[in-house]
């Protein structure tokens, strides 16, 4: 029988697809809005939650050499400090062959050299435990290109020992202090075609898990379920209190073209843009109303090519999830295969080659902001402050298509300031890309002229007179507003 290759993330691909260019929804924006910077407002620390974690493909696509430099890249320009990949325990990363039993018959090798890697580059592995390796599938049932299996263990007592050796191998070579800051995460989205056992038995193989990881140490941290569509969060909690199995964290998954009627268990339709945070929401509500209503969320995949709607999300989201960890860094995603070249995937911060695609610029924006909020009751702006300096993020998220007028005002003078500004839909990458007939493989001198426009912003920088600013913001455009006392720019 054909294996079945399609996932919930294509399903709903052609979906997303038609948002990419012009979304069609959001709130709409006021067409002209002042905004008072004041420091002797409401101000608090601001906790950069959505660098906690960047996602990838799969593990084994870490021993490309392009893989770990654009890591490197997107940990320089934009701050994340962990990164997930499914595919751990694949047979592709040659674990356990003949048998998972006994730590003598394991080969770490792999696994070793991939977090050695993200170690050595200053970040850390989101450790996803899956899928399901030969010696251990009690069934044939795989999915994705790479035939990842995705049934329960045959041998639920050979599972436990795997996961407890892999985890006392781990701890003996990266010590106790390093992989205490790791995140042990059971499976990947158990309620959909990526687990082929029953809730039930993904319930045992967390169980498990958690057993054969805190039986080596008592302060790791598991957490699951690991769900798509925020599934399972409330039977999940239930089960571990009753088992005795608590979690340090829930974590599950949400995209905005996710089916409603699953996520909110209701058949009343919300734009398609506020899915995200108000999932977000409702299921930190469920958690808050638990038996564990002291869990920390983990949002381990989401996604958007929106630069303006990704800042919404993460604005709408904060104080609401721990983690927000995006989904993908780069377009090396081979869930379908490998993909046919230069602009041809939906995910991913960067392209081939390493370009950026227009979602990074929002994350390289974010990274801009310092840990000290001015709160301002707008919700299409961020606005930070250092000793010396006020950095403020914009954005214009327009479900008509219009521009927006934004004027801020401040009740402190600075000498400089510099707006840095970036429209997604006149990317120069993408517009030089068009130029050169939009070659699926460009040469590596195309790939330079590419990298090099990439980042080429539109700055206008200058001497602030009277204590503000004003400027026009197209639709779906983001602003970085700098000023300064010092002549820095």
């Amino acid at each position: 029988m054909e294996k079945p290759m399609l996932t919930r993330r294509d399903i709903n691909l052609s979906i997303i697809l038609s948002t990419i260019i012009s979304p069609s929804v959001s709130i709409a924006s006021d067409i002209d809005t002042e905004i008072n910077i004041f420091l002797s407002g409401s101000i608090g620390y601001f906790t950069h939650y959505w660098k906690e974690c960047i996602g990838s493909d799969r593990a084994i696509v870490a021993f490309r050499s392009d893989w770990l430099q654009h890591l490197q890249f997107v940990k320089k320009n934009c701050g994340f400090k962990a990164v997930r990949f499914h595919g751990l325990l694949n047979d592709e990363m040659g674990l356990c062959r003949e048998t998972c039993n006994g730590s003598d018959r394991l080969n770490y090798l792999y696994i070793d050299e991939i977090f050695d890697n993200i170690i050595q580059i200053g970040m850390k592995p989101f450790v996803e435990l899956s899928f399901m390796p030969l010696p251990l599938r009690s069934s044939d049932t795989d999915i994705l290109w790479y035939r990842a299996n995705t049934s329960p263990p045959k041998n639920m007592e050979e599972w436990f020992n795997l996961i407890k050796n892999l985890t006392e191998h781990l701890t003996s070579r990266y010590g106790f202090d390093e992989v205490s800051s790791w995140n042990f995460e059971v499976w990947n989205e158990p309620n959909i075609n990526f687990w082929s056992g029953s809730q039930e038995q993904y319930f045992n193989l967390y169980k498990n898990s958690w057993n054969a990881i805190k039986k080596v140490n008592n302060f790791f941290r598991v957490g699951g379920p690991a769900t798509a569509q925020m599934a399972w969060v409330s039977e999940f909690i239930d089960f571990c209190v009753a088992e005795n199995c608590k979690p340090d964290f829930i974590s599950s998954h949400i995209y905005e073209a996710d089916p409603q009627d699953k996520v909110f268990n209701s058949n009343n339709l919300l734009p398609r843009d506020e899915v995200i945070p108000k999932a977000v929401s409702y299921i930190r509500d469920k958690i808050n109303h638990s038996r564990l209503p002291q869990l920390p969320l983990f949002v381990t995949e989401w996604s958007s090519n929106n630069p303006a709607y990704i800042l919404t999300v993460i604005y709408k989201c904060i104080g609401k999830a721990k983690i927000l960890s995006y989904w993908v860094f780069d377009s090396t995603f081979e869930e379908n295969g490998p993909v046919q070249g230069f602009g041809s995937s939906y995910f991913g911060l960067l392209d081939q080659g390493g370009i950026p695609k227009p979602a990074f610029h929002a994350f390289h924006f974010l990274n801009k902001l310092s840990h000290n909020r001015i709160n301002i009751d707008n919700e299409e702006i961020l606005a930070t402050y250092t000793e010396k300096e006020i950095v403020c993020l914009a954005w214009n998220y327009s479900r008509f298509n219009k521009d927006k007028k934004l004027t801020l005002r401040f009740n402190r003078k600075y000498r400089y300031f510099k707006i840095t500004t970036y429209n997604s839909k006149q990317d120069k990458a993408q517009e030089l890309w068009e130029k050169m007939q939009k070659p699926l493989s460009p040469t590596q001198e195309q790939y330079k002229e590419l990298r090099n426009i990439s980042m080429q912003y539109d700055i206008q920088k200058g001497r602030l007179i009277e204590g503000s600013i004003s400027f026009n913001m197209p639709p779906d455009s983001i602003y970085l507003i700098e000023l300064s006392e010092y002549n820095i720019y």
